[in-house]
């Protein structure tokens, strides 16, 4: 099934190749992330699964709206990353007690847009051709699309577009010779995993680091 989606894919990216003086790559990746959040919206619809660790996350971010601290609702101090909880809290203020929402939204936008920096970096590397395939891969594969009823993952989904638009912003240092991309590159890579209790920053520090 993987291969007939790609083969898909491909024939797909070709057609769009010939018809580029129609369509810039902005609407093409547009397009391309309207098709994710489409099929994802349709999943989340008929059958939903709570992450296996989505207690604790969701735990976290009532305890966090209702008292203002980052801490279990046992006063305990959590194992679990901070951007999951965050997202969660914004989620809940936003749209009130829906226990799964933060869940299902957590799913459906970060495995979306994962299709962003996957483009980006293949269109870099590759070609316009490579990233269409890329992006189309990123929205149509079957184990992202089913990542949530299959493995029950919760703070994955956020983690992984901290990672992958992080290696994108440090390729992007690399090219252009840019200290902020190398910035950027860190803060995402290295600060979505780290516990509350780290109180840290990792930046890059003029003549050496610290």
């Amino acid at each position: 099934m993987s291969f007939k989606i790609l083969n898909v894919a491909d024939r797909f990216a070709s057609r769009v190749r010939f018809q580029s003086l129609l369509l810039n790559d902005k609407y093409i990746l547009g397009l391309i992330v309207l098709i994710a959040l489409a099929l994802r919206i349709f999943i989340v619809q008929r059958q939903y699964f709570l992450g296996s660790d989505d207690a604790g996350y969701l735990g976290i971010a009532i305890n966090l709206l209702k008292t203002g601290e980052f801490a279990n609702p046992d006063w305990s101090f959590p194992v679990y990353p901070p951007l999951y909880p965050l997202f969660a809290a914004l989620v809940y203020s936003l749209f009130g007690m829906v226990i799964d929402l933060p869940s299902q939204l957590n799913f459906v936008i970060f495995t979306s847009v994962l299709v962003l920096p996957v483009f980006w970096l293949a269109r870099e590397f590759y070609g316009r051709k490579e990233a269409i395939v890329s992006g189309l891969s990123i929205a149509l594969f079957p184990s992202l699309l089913l990542s949530q009823q299959v493995n029950w993952t919760s703070a994955e989904h956020i983690e992984i577009i901290c990672v992958w638009s992080g290696i994108f912003c440090t390729w992007k240092g690399i090219a252009n010779s840019k200290t902020c991309r190398f910035s950027s590159s860190i803060y995402l890579c290295d600060g979505h995993y780290r516990p509350a209790d780290h109180h840290r920053l990792v930046a890059p520090v003029p003549g050496g680091a610290r």
